[in-house]
C-alpha cells in the first residue's frame, strides 16, 4: 500500500486543516509530525505554545483507527529542547489516555 506522511506544521502553513487532512488521507496516514506552529504561520514554535489543536488531531486519527507513527519534529528555539520534548510527551499522553 502507498502511503503519507503528513507534516501538520506544513499542512496548516497551506491552508489545510490538519484534522480534515488526517481524515482524507485515512488509511494512507502512515506517519504524522507532531510539531506546533506560530498563529501568524510564519515559525515552528515549540510544541503546546502555538495554535495547533491538539484535541482535535487525535480525535481524527483515533476516528481513521491511526495504527502509523507519531513523530515529533521541532525546528530550534530558544526553548530547551529537552524539556519542549517532555512537554510534548506529556500532552499527548493527556490526550491519547
Amino acid at each position: 500500500m502507498l502511503g503519507c506522511n503528513l507534516d501538520r506544521g506544513w499542512a496548516m502553513n497551506h491552508r489545510e486543516h490538519p484534522p480534515i487532512a488526517i481524515h482524507k488521507l485515512d488509511r494512507h496516514l502512515m506517519n504524522l509530525h507532531l510539531r506546533d506552529i506560530g498563529a501568524r504561520m510564519r515559525e515552528y514554535v515549540p510544541i503546546g505554545t502555538g495554535v495547533m489543536d491538539f484535541a482535535a488531531i487525535v480525535e481524527a486519527v483515533k476516528a481513521v483507527n491511526f495504527q502509523g507513527f507519531l513523530s515529533l519534529e521541532q525546528d530550534a528555539s530558544s526553548e530547551d529542547m529537552k524539556e519542549t520534548c517532555r512537554g510534548c510527551l506529556n500532552m499527548m499522553r493527556q490526550h491519547l489516555a
